[in-house]
């Protein structure tokens, strides 16, 4: 089955709406530039009171495994029907994020269980590329356990790059001028946790080469030991894919301190957008600055990282 038509997934999400399933989640937004980069701070107070589980949010709204009972269960065996869009492929479904922020809110899973603590491979990205090209998508993906994951069983995210202030990932307008396809992986200057990047071009990826990039991007971190491992040993990223970037953010905590109240991040905080329940916590993000709140959950940078 092919990348399904923007109209079909509207259709889709009126009828879960309807019908109870899709849960949007009211926010109301402040936009903060910090370090040149277009960030915004999302409020949604109804999270304060009931945390719903498993939301998809870009920061301190995604809901936690083994925060009560019910999160036990897998909601992606068996997914809601009415939250299905279409297949990706033989191994992944499209599905409707049930709590959505973000109007357009997709997951890309896989069909059986897979770990989200494994790294994506081509057939995962084979399942979501279409979808960021065909609608000017940014896919995302949280690997590990300090990257503000919600859910063990593989999935990936994609989210409406018309979502975000000025209709692009803000971080592109970083990216130093002349780089192209065929530059060499480059960090971007000017913040203060690590970064890799590739620039990627839409009429010549392919799902093989995108793995590719990828790990070249993890190994980066990988072969200069400078993970932070969580539990098990493992490591964390969070990964961006937008229709001409590639990023990769390691971890170094899940959580920014916050005098008012912790600030969970997860890839949409690098993403530029981040989520708060309390409008304390919101008004502490707003005044310390994005890029202060991503520092405490990313690495340092090092010189060797700008000597692409």
């Amino acid at each position: 089955m092919g990348v399904p038509s923007w109209a079909a997934v509207e259709a889709r999400a009126a009828r879960a709406a309807e019908r109870g399933a899709l849960v949007s989640i009211y926010t109301r937004s402040t936009d903060v530039v910090d370090g040149g980069v277009a960030f915004e701070v999302r409020l949604a107070t109804s999270l304060a009171k009931a945390k719903p589980k498993g939301v998809e949010g870009g920061g301190a709204g995604e809901g936690k495994e083994g925060e009560g009972k019910a999160a036990k269960r897998n909601p992606f065996l068996p997914y809601e029907e009415d939250l299905y869009v279409s297949d990706a492929g033989e191994a992944h479904v499209v599905l409707l994020n049930k709590f959505n922020v973000v109007q357009g809110h997709l997951l890309v899973v896989t069909r059986a269980f897979e770990s989200q603590d494994a790294p994506l491979n081509a057939r995962d990205l084979g399942a979501v590329w279409p979808l960021v090209c065909a609608h000017r998508m940014l896919a995302f993906y949280n690997y590990g356990p300090l990257s503000g994951q919600s859910q063990s069983h593989k999935h990936m995210q994609a989210v409406p790059l018309a979502s975000f202030v000025g209709a692009r990932l803000p971080l592109e307008a970083l990216v130093p001028p002349g780089r192209t396809r065929d530059s060499p992986a480059f960090s971007l200057p000017g913040l203060p946790f690590a970064n890799r990047c590739a620039v990627l071009d839409p009429a010549r990826e392919t799902p093989e080469g995108l793995e590719a990039v990828v790990a070249g991007l993890v190994a980066h971190f990988d072969l200069g030991g400078r993970y932070v491992l969580g539990r098990d040993g493992l490591p964390s990223y969070n990964l961006l894919l937008s229709p001409t970037l590639a990023a990769v953010f390691p971890r170094g905590a899940e959580e920014a301190p916050c005098a008012a109240g912790r600030v969970n991040v997860n890839s949409l905080g690098f993403a530029g957008t981040m989520l708060a329940r309390e409008q304390d916590v919101a008004d502490e993000i707003v005044r310390v600055g994005p890029l202060k709140v991503l520092q405490a959950v990313g690495i340092p940078p090092q010189p060797a990282d700008f000597h692409a």
